[in-house]
């Protein structure tokens, strides 16, 4: 490891493959619970710890749950208003089918 390190230009370490590895599982979406396992540690406070983000990290987290918050918003509302207007269209026809009878 050392080697092909020093090929690439780069100290490399076991930890630093572990370290790597434990943040790419959880940047792809792996509970800290699994990582835990995966990695050997005897309780999650340990794999927490272990895992520290670093300030772009959690600006990325944020700007993808608001992201994802606005989309829910817009289609909260688009299936509100779709349903309004199914609702003024069931309205309009039990109308018409009361004119109807009273005709």
């Amino acid at each position: 490891m050392k080697k092909y390190g020093n090929t690439a230009g780069l100290k490399i370490h076991p930890h630093t493959l572990r370290h790597s590895f434990a943040i790419n599982l959880v940047r792809g979406g792996t509970d800290l619970r699994r990582v835990q396992l995966m990695l050997g540690h005897s309780s999650l406070s340990i794999t927490q710890v272990y895992l520290q983000f670093n300030d772009n990290d959690l600006r990325e987290a944020y700007e993808n749950s608001v992201i994802l918050s606005i989309f829910y918003a817009v289609i909260c509302i688009k299936v509100r208003v779709e349903t309004q207007k199914r609702l003024r269209d069931c309205s309009q026809f039990i109308n018409n089918i009361f004119d109807a009878l009273e005709s």
